[in-house]
């Protein structure tokens, strides 16, 4: 033959082209499993204890007891809040194919008894936060605690100090130190790479 052979070229793109189509549709497969694995993993760790949170104050265990239960954990473990934790895909992310785990900023869900929803609720366990004791608030909180366990606090005291708990990034701290994550990317590697050597 005179000229050139492009069939190589030409097998080439097509090959770049399916990989490329590929390639997105892993991607999404890839973060998809990231974040309801990592999902699943964070409430595994909740429930069996292992993110190692502060213990229960002594001021809870008394609650606890003057309601007659020997043990209630934080809302956390009990599964409400961890339940609440949603994974799905990421509308508004720049790179498409994205998925998010955690608690959404637009959900209006939350427990019963709360006023809170769970996202309010899973920032106030990030953080920490203080209920203060003076004012005509402090005085209504003061009030309640009185009323409801027998708890008087110090006129002195100025605010009553929650511990943050925060378990999200504690589990993600575990899950990616576990490899777990690498694992399921290195997966994903793979799948690409046989896709490039198939004729």
């Amino acid at each position: 033959m005179i000229g050139a052979d492009f069939s190589g070229v030409r097998n080439m793109v097509a090959t770049v082209d399916r990989v490329g189509r590929a390639s997105k549709a892993e991607n999404e497969r890839m973060n998809r499993r990231r974040a309801t694995r990592f999902r699943k993993f964070a409430i595994g760790q909740l429930a069996g204890g292992s993110l190692n949170m502060f213990p229960l104050t002594a001021l809870t265990k008394h609650i606890q007891a003057k309601q007659g239960i020997s043990q209630h954990p934080p809302l956390h473990v009990d599964g409400d809040l961890a339940r609440a934790m949603k994974a799905r895909k990421a509308i508004d992310a720049p790179k498409p194919g994205s998925w998010k785990t955690g608690y959404l900023k637009e959900s209006t869900d939350g427990p019963s008894d709360s006023k809170k929803t769970y996202t309010e609720l899973a920032n106030l366990h990030t953080t920490g936060y203080k209920i203060p004791l003076q004012g005509r608030k402090g005085q209504r909180v003061r009030n309640w605690f009185a009323f409801n366990f027998d708890v008087y606090f110090a006129k002195d005291k100025d605010f009553l100090t929650v511990d943050p708990r925060p378990f999200m990034g504690l589990a993600a701290d575990k899950w990616i130190s576990s490899g777990r994550d690498v694992a399921i990317i290195e997966r994903a590697v793979s799948a690409l790479q046989r896709l490039w050597t198939r004729k």
